[in-house]
């Protein structure tokens, strides 16, 4: 989703001089991580706090700031309490990406997947833990 906004220009990307510091940021992180024994460094490692938030400002999905703690997140989460906990703290699902009628197209079928995902893991973690899900 991210991809196809930003080759259509929405939103454009950061000048280069920007990129190259949050690139150079990024690989001094990444060297932070070695441990005492050496340099140990996974491929491909990210961090997933700015880089789901980047992919979601270029896709336009809305997550971010209706999960967030502005406006438009304590809105939700006290019209959808429930719905709102479960992408919290829930499944991870992709339905969550097409939730909100923002610059992404909303799927109207999204709201039913995230409870029926949550659900099905709930019934799975019961049955292992026999506990409550969520």
């Amino acid at each position: 989703m991210a991809l196809s906004q930003i080759w259509n220009g929405n939103p454009p990307l950061p000048p280069p001089e920007t990129i190259n510091i949050s690139i150079n940021n990024h690989h001094a992180w990444v060297r932070g991580l070695g441990t005492s024994k050496g340099d140990s460094v996974v491929t491909g490692i990210v961090r997933p706090g700015p880089w789901y938030a980047f992919l979601n400002r270029a896709a336009g999905t809305g997550v971010d700031e209706k999960l967030g703690y502005e406006l438009q997140g304590w809105k939700f989460w006290v019209e959808e309490r429930k719905l709102s906990g479960l992408m919290m703290r829930g499944v991870m699902t992709p339905f969550m990406y097409r939730l909100f009628d923002e610059r992404r197209k909303r799927w109207e079928g999204a709201r039913e997947a995230i409870l029926h995902a949550n659900e099905l893991a709930g019934r799975e973690y019961g049955k292992k833990c026999g506990k409550a899900w969520m």
